[in-house]
C-alpha cells in the first residue's frame, strides 16, 4: 500500500553526544512565504472552536498536535531519540516501541518491527474530528488468539495487513553511555533508514 506524501521523522546522535529528534510536517497545502523560505503552519485546523472542548483555542492552552518527536532521558542524560509519522497513531506506536525497548528488552530494530495495534475510539485530531467508538486495528500477525481476546473485551477489532504503513514508522537510536555505542532501528512499514559512520 502506498500512502500520499506525509509527515516524516528524523533523529540524529552525533559523535559529541548531541541528540536531535524532529517530526517535519505541515508542507502540504500551506503557503510558502516568498523571500523567506518557510511556511505558515496549517496545524490550526487541528484545534477546536468549541470553548468546552479540551483542545479548544483559548489563551494559555497548548494546542493538541499529532507531531510529537521524543527524546527519552535517564538520570539527566538522553538515552533514546525516537518518533514516527502517522497522525493520531503516532503516540500509540511510539508507546508500543518504547515499551518494547524498556520493558521487554528489545533492540530498537526488533521493537520497530514488532506487531502493532491502534485504537480509534476517541475524536481524531484532524477536523472534523471523527471517531469510531470501540474500533481497534491490529496487524494480522498478532494472531487469532489475540484478536479473539480483544473482541471478547468489547473491541470492534479490524485487521491491518502485516507491515501496514498506517501503523506508523517508528525509528529510534538507543544510546549506551556505559559502552559508548549507538544502536538504531528503522521501521520497515514505510521508507526508513538507519545510518552510521
Amino acid at each position: 500500500m502506498t500512502l500520499p506524501p506525509d509527515t516524516s521523522y528524523v533523529c540524529v546522535v552525533d559523535d559529541q553526544g548531541n541528540v536531535f529528534s524532529a517530526t517535519p510536517s505541515d508542507g502540504f497545502g500551506v503557503p510558502l512565504i516568498p523571500g523567506l523560505g518557510f511556511i505558515i503552519s496549517g496545524r490550526g485546523s487541528q484545534s477546536w472552536l468549541d470553548p468546552n472542548a479540551p483542545a479548544s483555542v483559548q489563551p494559555g492552552k497548548r494546542p493538541r498536535l499529532t507531531t510529537n518527536p521524543f527524546i527519552l532521558f535517564k538520570d539527566g542524560k538522553p538515552i533514546m531519540p525516537f518518533g514516527t509519522p502517522g497522525a493520531d497513531v503516532q503516540p500509540q506506536a511510539m508507546l508500543q516501541f518504547v515499551l518494547n525497548v524498556i520493558e521487554f528488552g528489545m533492540e530498537p530494530q526488533e521493537a520497530a518491527e514488532a506487531p502493532r495495534l491502534s485504537t480509534y475510539s476517541f475524536p481524531m485530531t484532524a477536523d472534523p474530528h471523527p471517531y469510531a467508538p470501540n474500533l481497534l486495528k491490529a496487524e494480522a500477525r498478532i494472531g487469532e488468539e489475540a484478536f479473539a481476546a480483544l473482541a471478547a473485551r468489547g473491541h470492534d477489532i479490524q485487521e491491518w495487513p502485516d507491515w501496514h504503513p498506517a501503523a506508523g514508522s517508528v525509528c529510534g537510536i538507543w544510546i549506551d553511555h556505559e559502552n559508548g555505542t549507538l544502536t538504531a532501528g528503522a521501521d520497515p512499514r514505510r521508507v526508513a533508514y538507519a545510518l552510521g559512520w
